[in-house]
């Protein structure tokens, strides 16, 4: 069966977007992203410093380093077709039975396709449950420091600005963001809260974001020191083009099952 995105590294790019209604145009096109997670301790010796070190490096030379110190690193690429009110991302499969997501955020429909079974698991939102997403405020985790590293560098070919958190229980992020993609904030906005509550209930990394009125993250990278954790989420490639409304329909004869609604607290 087709799963929703739970690395940390995933979680923290899509699901901490700033409100929908701070991006006036759409994207329509095709969103390529990396996932990235391995071990710190491995990798350390070679950086010689602490585990925020790491956070100074390029992704690029970490995902090297990491796969060269057996450092139990996974990668998992993913693609997301975006047009107007829907978006259709898989995890990492591109084969004709490898599962996919669709979400239609003007109707509140979220489905999980399954195709090798032929099988479609749906969310529906009523009215009611949509106007309590739109209105929903983030929690208050308390509050956080964004550090401006004053530094830019060209990432997978888009100017970005380097910031930096500190998060309760020792978790530092570092968060490179664009000017040039702020059409996107409105889709992965809401792909979030409909994620969270129809969705991914568990949740998952839950972190109000501090960064996005800086720009839109290119590269997100968290080193844990808890888990001994370092993730790392980067977009490869953002191209606007024209996407196909078939994308977005799922074929005839499948077995739909209608998930119950949750209960509202």
């Amino acid at each position: 069966m087709p799963t929703l995105i739970r690395t940390r590294s995933g979680v923290a790019l899509l699901a901490l977007l700033v409100p929908a209604s701070a991006a006036s145009q759409q994207f329509e096109g095709v969103l390529t992203m990396r996932e990235t997670s391995f071990e710190i301790d491995a990798v350390l010796p070679m950086f010689g410093g602490s585990a925020d070190t790491l956070l100074h490096q390029s992704l690029a030379d970490l995902r090297v380093e990491a796969a060269a110190a057996n450092a139990g690193i996974e990668e998992l690429t993913l693609t997301y077709y975006i047009k107007g009110n829907k978006l259709r991302t898989s995890n990492g499969g591109s084969g004709p039975d490898d599962g996919y997501m669709i979400l239609d955020f003007g109707s509140g429909s979220y489905q999980l396709v399954d195709p090798s079974q032929k099988l479609v698991i749906e969310w529906v939102a009523d009215s009611a449950e949509l106007r309590a997403i739109e209105n929903e405020e983030p929690a208050d985790e308390g509050a956080v420091d964004v550090e401006p590293l004053n530094e830019t560098r060209t990432i997978n070919g888009f100017s970005c600005r380097g910031y930096r958190a500190v998060y309760e229980g020792g978790l530092v992020e570092v968060t490179w963001l664009t000017e040039t993609l702020q059409d996107l904030t409105t889709a992965f906005a809401e792909l979030a809260a409909l994620s969270q509550r129809f969705g991914d209930p568990e949740g998952g990394d839950q972190r109000v974001d501090r960064f996005l009125e800086h720009g839109f993250p290119i590269v997100t990278m968290t080193v844990d020191p808890e888990l001994g954790e370092f993730s790392g989420a980067e977009v490869l490639a953002a191209t606007r083009q024209a996407v196909s409304d078939t994308l977005f329909t799922v074929p005839a004869g499948y077995l739909r099952v209608a998930m119950p609604k949750q209960e509202q607290p």
